[in-house]
């Protein structure tokens, strides 16, 4: 029993050595490849995400506006300042 254990280890080992020692080195066309798509990749990403928070903030400055106009409006319809229906103001 223990040489048939020992003989597979020792075949394990000999073909752990060999899957690693065929490899094939890696090409510099190959390296140039695997390096652009990462680097365009991430290009691409910073790009869409910094498009899409200028674009967020943008919609949040126009709404906070407008919501400042609301509050405001309000406060006057109610200190009677202004005359309102329904003791609201709504600005589509």
């Amino acid at each position: 029993m223990a040489d048939v254990v020992k003989e597979v280890v020792e075949n394990v080992t000999e073909a752990a050595q060999n899957a690693t020692s065929t490899k094939p080195p890696a090409s510099t066309e190959g390296m140039l490849m695997a390096y652009g798509a990462l680097f365009t990749m991430a290009i691409v990403s910073i790009y869409v995400g910094s498009v899409k928070s200028v674009k967020f903030h943008k919609n949040q400055k126009v709404n906070r506006k407008s919501n400042l106009i609301i509050i405001f409006l309000n406060l006057q319809c109610q200190l009677k300042l202004i005359h309102c229906e329904n003791e609201t103001v709504v600005v589509a």
